[in-house]
């Protein structure tokens, strides 16, 4: 038997110290890029990334959890109510106007990446995405009027200039615009070089 203690990403993140965070955050996120890849790989979408399902272990390294919505591409049927976990984490498809949502194929990598980008945001941050948003319809409301998260000049300058631009491309409104696989997205990661 082995010990074993994690956290949540988030609760981790105030343990280290501003120095170490820059670096400690772009090596989790490309952790959390390398297990949805895996997933991805396996023809399987996780469809509820966010902080709150991703634990730090003892070593430092970022682990997916919380697979109750994780569904297998291709494959119909979802045993638990299409609207759970974090509105503030859902892709803009999910809200559109007058369109029924299919519940079967709306979850796909696509919307894996759009996740991807919120967490990000809140694992550079340490807030949630649209925290000033405090009830979901102006959350929706927000992504129908193409807004993404927001932070303050000084909170922003924590998320490295290349980190924000693959946020940018992967929290994209058209999901054909996002990057097209989560490979596309470790490929980007792979060049981001912290000082």
């Amino acid at each position: 038997m082995f010990a074993w203690r994690s956290s949540q990403i988030c609760e981790f993140a105030s343990t280290v110290s501003l120095a170490q965070n820059r670096l400690t955050h772009v090596c989790q996120v490309k952790e959390i890029a390398e297990g949805l890849d895996y997933l991805h790989s396996e023809g399987i979408v996780h469809a509820d990334l966010r902080c709150d399902n991703i634990l730090i272990n003892d070593q430092g390294c970022a682990l997916l959890t919380g697979f109750a919505r994780a569904k297998k591409i291709g494959v119909s049927g979802y045993s638990t109510p299409l609207f759970t976990g974090s509105t503030r984490h859902l892709a803009p498809e999910f809200f559109r106007n007058n369109v029924e949502v299919d519940v079967d194929t709306i979850f796909c990598k696509a919307t894996d990446i759009y996740a991807f980008a919120m967490v990000c945001f809140e694992v550079f941050t340490g807030d949630k995405p649209f925290s000033t948003l405090r009830i979901d319809y102006r959350v929706i409301s927000a992504l129908l009027k193409l807004r993404r998260p927001e932070a303050a000049p000084t909170v922003r300058d924590r998320i490295p200039h290349p980190i924000w631009e693959i946020m940018c491309g992967c929290w994209a409104q058209d999901s054909r615009q996002r990057p097209p696989s989560t490979g596309d997205v470790m490929q980007a990661l792979s060049t981001v070089n912290v000082q």
